[in-house]
């Protein structure tokens, strides 16, 4: 009874969320940091591993920009490991809506953190039967230095096209590879392929799907600097290259971008690497040719809340009639 009175007076709570804030406080902030009052406190409680993965598969979809299958797999596909990291490391409101939303509380990252891992004690030194003169391990070098040794926790990457020497801290997404002669190649298209998990099995191979073909999605002649710069006008003023530039940039068909993101959208691919802000000055809300539909199309901020409160609501009478 006790616990059934608990979760009305959160419910209650989640009801009278008060709109007038919003104007000060996002609508996303409060919306988050009730719903994570609610999951914690049934967690808290000892309730159902299931009702507990509904619900933080609820939060998953609305508070972050996953995608919908990629929350059921965080939460269902590895129940048993979500749950061990839940109770390690058990957030207040504030600082898990502050992880995945901006402005939105103390933001707290567990892998910027050091941790402790205990090691298991040495083992003593075996003769290898394999061993290899080549390879001896030293404790010194040639010249009477100490050597050290190393044990590594992240995976290893094995690059064909490495190069001794080469530069480590590069501009490339890869570094320490040999660098191409500049002005030597033509990006002839940019394809993006996806492989569907749904039809897949381990008797049969992969097969990867095309999604899409950059110059045919977007009608370029070719991938030229001048081509992507007038793709670079048409998104800003080409409502329907817009939504379907952000769709393939979401990897979804309802990825939420309001006039917020398409100003930061455009002004990332106008500066490029050059950092500007100069080159940002007509993309932005003002000068926006399409600042007016986007307005008009964003959801609104009182139905997005009655939304997540009718939602809310909806677990907590399941977890009431379930303690009764």
């Amino acid at each position: 009874m006790r616990l059934s009175f608990i979760f009305l007076l959160i419910g209650y709570f989640v009801l009278t969320i008060p709109i007038e804030q919003t104007e000060s406080i996002s609508v996303k902030c409060v919306a988050c940091k009730a719903a994570v009052e609610a999951f914690k406190f049934a967690y808290e409680k000892n309730s159902t591993s299931a009702k507990i993965i509904e619900f933080a598969n609820f939060i998953c979809k609305t508070f972050t920009n996953n995608e919908p299958l990629i929350c059921k797999g965080i939460t269902s596909q590895f129940k048993d490991q979500f749950l061990y990291v839940l109770e390690q490391l058990i957030f207040s409101p504030a600082q898990l809506c502050g992880t995945i939303l901006s402005d939105c509380g103390s933001p707290h990252n567990p892998f910027q953190s050091n941790w402790t891992i205990p090691l298991p004690p040495k083992s003593k030194w075996k003769e290898n039967p394999y061993f290899d003169s080549k390879y001896t391990i030293r404790e010194r070098t040639s010249d009477g230095q100490k050597t050290f040794r190393v044990l590594q926790l992240s995976d290893l990457h094995f690059d064909l096209n490495y190069k001794p020497g080469a530069e480590a801290d590069c501009k490339s997404p890869i570094c320490c590879q040999a660098e191409p002669q500049k002005n030597s190649k033509d990006i002839i298209d940019f394809e993006t392929y996806f492989f569907n998990l749904s039809r897949s099995s381990q008797e049969k191979e992969p097969v990867w799907e095309l999604l899409y073909s950059a110059k045919t999605e977007y009608n370029m002649t070719d991938l030229s600097p001048r081509s992507w710069n007038e793709l670079n006008e048409k998104l800003r003023t080409n409502l329907k290259v817009f939504d379907t530039f952000v769709k393939n940039y979401g990897r979804r068909d309802d990825y939420p971008c309001n006039l917020e993101c398409r100003t930061s959208l455009l002004c990332s691919i106008r500066s490029g690497h050059h950092n500007s802000s100069a080159l940002c000055r007509d993309v932005g809300p003002t000068g926006d040719p399409l600042a007016p539909i986007l307005k008009k199309r964003s959801p609104n901020k009182k139905g997005f809340l009655e939304t997540v409160k009718s939602a809310i609501w909806g677990h907590l009478s399941s977890w009431i009639s379930d303690s009764l």
